[in-house]
């Protein structure tokens, strides 16, 4: 059990002092409120296998295997976007004032219980495991960007246990968590219903967001021209963002009169609903979970459809996974 550094590096440093001595779990407990958790060392320790730092007092450097279980206590913590997507929320409410004062519990001492039925809790554990195995390691749909081997085995385990509700409370999660996101999100909606796709200036967009009282805290409360200035640079770094369903581009003005232009695009998606890649992408830039099209990938020799007749059966072109 430790605390959350204020500073990231003395989080740095404490994570290096942790995972020295090859713990199974580390706790941060008790992180503040009032303050957003956004750390760019601790993003990358949850998703790190291994971590390399510089030991204090010495120019050696050293890599750590990274095998613990990072928890982290709050009381309805603010993360930054980074952390939310690498976090699993577990949400306790005890629906009452003073919880630590509650006597009406299963177990009244939950750790000696714990160690007494040791071997029937492992057990339990075992067959869970045994009723996956046997069923030929199915997975579910639902996976953690980042940690898809850990989201297909305990989701798959939970899956042949009829455990419902794996991973359904992410959105509840990403909305709480992403203040800034939302409010990007509804600056961008009331943008494409007031100017469509059409090309749109700075100046247009700070008079909007004075009107509706849109990104409060991105164009400040200064005159127009510094509203514009502080709306104009935040746009600079949102250029290429999707937010819902609209992404902010940025577009040449031919006569250089109005300064920067700019307008609301679309992800690129074909017809059969494929999502991802840049816009303007061809049509052969597909995720590599979708099945070739034989009648659209060709070269100078023709379609795969020409080339190899009805070789390909339906059930030879949906995407092979090892059920091992």
């Amino acid at each position: 059990m430790t605390t959350l550094p204020r500073s990231n590096e003395e989080l740095r440093k404490r994570i290096t002092a942790e995972l020295m001595t090859g713990p199974s779990i580390i706790v941060l407990d008790n992180a503040p409120q009032t303050t957003q958790i956004d750390s760019a060392e601790l993003a990358a320790v949850l998703t790190s296998r291994h971590w390399s730092d510089r030991v204090l007092g010495s120019s050696r450097t050293v890599v750590l295997p990274n095998n613990a279980l990072w928890i982290l206590t709050a009381n309805n913590p603010q993360f930054s976007m980074e952390l939310v997507r690498r976090s699993i929320r577990i949400r306790m409410d005890t629906q009452t004032d003073r919880p630590w004062e509650r006597q009406q519990f299963r177990h009244l001492d939950l750790i000696t219980w714990t160690r007494a039925n040791r071997a029937k809790l492992i057990e339990a554990v075992i067959v869970l495991v045994e009723n996956w195995t046997g069923e030929q390691k199915p997975v579910i749909a639902e996976r953690l960007g980042g940690f898809e081997e850990w989201s297909d085995v305990i989701g798959g385990i939970l899956l042949t246990a009829n455990v419902e509700g794996f991973l359904n409370d992410r959105e509840d999660f990403y909305q709480f968590a992403d203040a800034e996101g939302e409010a990007w999100r509804d600056f961008v909606e009331a943008w494409y219903d007031t100017f469509g796709e059409s090309l749109t200036t700075v100046d247009q967009l700070e008079i909007l967001c004075d009107e509706r009282d849109l990104l409060p805290n991105v164009v400040g409360s200064g005159n127009q021209k510094s509203r514009s200035t502080c709306l104009g640079i935040a746009l600079s770094r949102q250029f290429g963002r999707v937010f819902g369903s609209h992404r902010i581009e940025l577009a040449k003005d031919k006569g250089k009169k109005k300064g920067r232009l700019y307008r609301l695009g679309r992800p690129a998606a074909d017809d059969e609903g494929d999502v991802g890649g840049d816009v303007g992408a061809p049509p052969d830039k597909r995720p590599p979970s979708q099945p070739i099209k034989t009648k659209d990938s060709c070269d100078d020799r023709g379609t795969l459809e020409d080339l190899f007749g009805d070789q390909f059966s339906d059930e030879e072109r949906k995407p092979r996974v090892d059920p091992n």
